[in-house]
């Protein structure tokens, strides 16, 4: 596994047309996004230690450290992009399909795909404890984890489709209220996983049904 280091460009890259949709006061809305990181020049890279091979979460701390998980352990691994090191580590949990990581208000939050949120306050200091509690959510899968400190909510997005509706090219993100600790059940943002096949194919990327062609040739 290999972790890139790439610095935030200035003008960044703007999406050729909107992969994303908006739902503001019940309004669907279209967002045009700004990418400012160029990934195919990274400023260093990183081979990282044969444990973190199955890393799922990750997330930065400071500027010398990011914090990593495991896909299948329950350790977060401070790890030194700087030194190439990891230089502690922290059980949280036993075992588990854990897949998000995110640092938000001296808090790190891990998500666990069946939705159960652990909050780990003041991370790394040993002397908080952590709490965790099951999330309300009506997907499977649930493998992306972000904050958004502008509106003190963590955004949830599932790799799978809701239980409650047969719309298969859609996957929404939720929002995890951080000030009322709830989950809004109405989902703030929607990807629609044919337009962005098709946008990958506008800009000669790999996708997954070029991947799933690849490997029924073997």
């Amino acid at each position: 596994m290999e972790l890139l280091v790439c610095r935030n460009q200035s003008d960044g890259v703007k999406l050729p047309y909107s992969i994303c949709s908006l739902f503001l006061n019940g309004s669907l809305l279209i967002a045009q996004s700004t990418f400012r990181y160029d990934l195919n020049k990274p400023n260093s890279r990183h081979q990282l230690p044969a444990i973190l091979n199955e890393v799922s979460g990750l997330t930065d701390l400071d500027a010398d450290h990011v914090a990593c998980v495991q896909d299948e352990l329950g350790i977060i691994f401070k790890y030194n992009f700087r030194t190439g090191k990891i230089v502690s580590e922290h059980r949280f949990d036993s075992i588990g399909d854990f897949e998000g990581l995110t640092f938000i208000n001296q808090t790190l939050y891990i998500l666990r795909s069946d939705g159960q949120l652990t909050a780990w306050h003041n991370f790394p200091q040993k002397q908080e404890k952590w709490t965790q509690s099951s999330l309300p959510v009506v997907t499977m899968n649930n493998e992306g984890l972000a904050g958004d400190p502008k509106y003190n909510r963590l955004l949830i997005a599932a790799k799978s489709k809701p239980l409650n509706h047969d719309v298969k090219s859609e996957r929404y993100i939720y929002a995890f209220d951080l000030t009322k600790n709830t989950l809004i059940q109405e989902p703030v943002y929607s990807l629609n996983v044919d337009r962005l096949a098709t946008m990958a194919a506008g800009l000669n990327l790999p996708h997954r049904y070029q991947f799933e062609r690849y490997n029924k040739a073997f």
